[in-house]
């Protein structure tokens, strides 16, 4: 980000539920920007993710944010056609993105990846973690006096 810019504030931090605060980063960020980053990649256990599939991270099909759960997509993919079909086509070859953010883990990007990961039995994904100096490369900012 510009030196003097500051993070542009997610844009749907307000409808976030108290069920994902915490767990979303609460400034705007660019995906084509994390997928220029050069990060070396690990191997990320699931585990830890698999109580994220329970939180409504994903929009409805009229485009409503934070109304659809993994969970609920695996469980019945036929009334999710559109997140069942991105879970399907997944390649979990490619990486998740992951960062730290007050004290806690935030999945960037590969909220798909973790649910047909999870569905198809894998235990691990390809990963990359964000650090700080790589996260304000992403965030999208605005100058002093500019909103």
């Amino acid at each position: 980000m510009p030196r003097g810019a500051h993070p542009k504030p997610f844009d749907l931090l307000e409808q976030v539920p108290p069920e994902l605060r915490g767990l979303l980063l609460p400034w705007a960020w660019d995906l084509g920007r994390l997928w220029a980053l050069s990060l070396p990649t690990e191997l990320i256990p699931l585990a830890p993710f698999e109580p994220l599939l329970a939180l409504p991270y994903w929009r409805d099909r009229e485009g409503r944010p934070f109304r659809v759960r993994p969970l609920d997509v695996l469980a019945r993919p036929e009334q999710y056609p559109d997140h069942a079909k991105r879970m399907r086509d997944a390649n979990l070859d490619l990486p998740i993105h992951l960062t730290e953010h007050g004290g806690r883990t935030i999945v960037l990007d590969g909220m798909h990846r973790i649910a047909q990961g999870t569905r198809v039995g894998r235990k691990v994904l390809p990963g990359r973690r964000v650090d700080g100096g790589s996260l304000s490369e992403i965030l999208v900012g605005y100058a002093d006096g500019v909103g």
